[in-house]
């Protein structure tokens, strides 16, 4: 019996050896790998780790304050770059959403199509032709090494920003900076209600001086608004700011309201020294010389009366 086994296996084992044999010998060669792969592209797989996805973040402007002037400098921080694009979004006249492409910064020294680059960069985009409006400003890295992030901003494109910096001493009318953009030729100042009521029959204006050439460039104009002339009370204010071209349009601006303080000056007090009389601003001197005219005045006429008295009995006692 147990020879019969040890022949079973034995046989067994054999019929595996020459199975294996022949499937060795069936398989191709590394030179026929070689040969059947030749002109055929490699393909690599690579896993990108997180950090290493291309980015921007855009770092200023970081506030969303007005801007008087067209071109806004906006430096970007990339990662993994091989080219940042930029679009504007924004609102036509209509309502209707706008996206327009500005021109894409590419990281200098790469070809974006195959590498990529970090690093810190500014560009200006223009918006005179887009004219004063709020815009979006988005940013997308890309590049090919995977995904990629994005950032944007709001940019808010005004021709005129209004600023109190103080008060004209004595009145305490408000002192303005009106920083305006190219162009403007004129600008009107209204002190409103909470609905935009105005609370003057007339605003105050400001005529903003060309150049030898005619032009109007832009600037910083101070002035003093006269608040006490006019009547106004203490409080805080709304000023309304309305720009006019040099054909006299008026000018859209998204904001156009700005906030201001005053304060009525006080009737100045009159200290009581004895010259005056408290409360009525009238000299002392003053009553002297009123009593004496009213004395003088009382004596002429008692002694006019008494003479005439003195007349009429020597009548009688004729």
């Amino acid at each position: 019996m147990r020879n019969t086994t040890k022949k079973f296996l034995g046989l067994v084992g054999l019929a595996l050896v020459v199975f294996l044999t022949i499937v060795a010998y069936l398989m191709p060669t590394e030179g026929a790998y070689a040969d059947e792969f030749a002109g055929r592209d490699t393909l690599r797989i690579t896993v990108i780790g997180q950090d290493e996805y291309a980015s921007v973040v855009i770092d200023s402007p970081t506030t969303e304050e007005p801007s008087t002037s067209p071109e806004v400098p906006v430096t970007f921080t990339y990662q993994n770059a091989s080219r940042v694009n930029f679009t504007l979004k924004y609102y036509d006249e209509d309502g209707n959403p706008v996206e327009a492409p500005l021109e894409s910064y590419v990281p200098e020294g790469i070809d974006p199509e195959h590498s990529y680059a970090s690093g810190t960069a500014t560009i200006t985009p223009n918006l005179r032709s887009f004219g004063y409006g709020i815009y979006v400003l988005a940013a997308n890295a890309e590049s090919p090494i995977g995904d990629s992030t994005g950032d944007s901003i709001e940019i808010e494109y005004v021709p005129a920003i209004l600023e109190q910096t103080g008060a004209e001493e004595g009145t305490n009318d408000p002192i303005v900076d009106v920083t305006h953009d190219e162009g403007i030729k004129k600008l009107e100042i209204m002190p409103v209600d909470e609905n935009g009521n105005p609370l003057l029959d007339e605003p105050f204006v400001i005529n903003i001086t060309p150049d030898a050439d005619g032009n109007y460039p832009s600037g910083v104009v101070t002035a003093t608004l006269p608040f006490t002339s006019n009547g106004l009370t203490t409080g805080e204010y709304t000023l309304r700011v309305t720009a006019y071209n040099s054909d006299d349009e008026e000018l859209y601006s998204p904001r156009d309201t700005y906030p201001a303080e005053y304060v009525q000056p006080l009737a100045p007090d009159v200290p009581n020294t004895g010259a005056f009389e408290g409360g009525l601003n009238i000299a002392k001197s003053d009553y002297i010389i009123t009593s004496l005219l009213v004395f003088g005045i009382a004596s002429i006429a008692a002694l006019r009366l008494a003479h005439r008295k003195k007349t009429n009995y020597r009548k009688h006692t004729r």
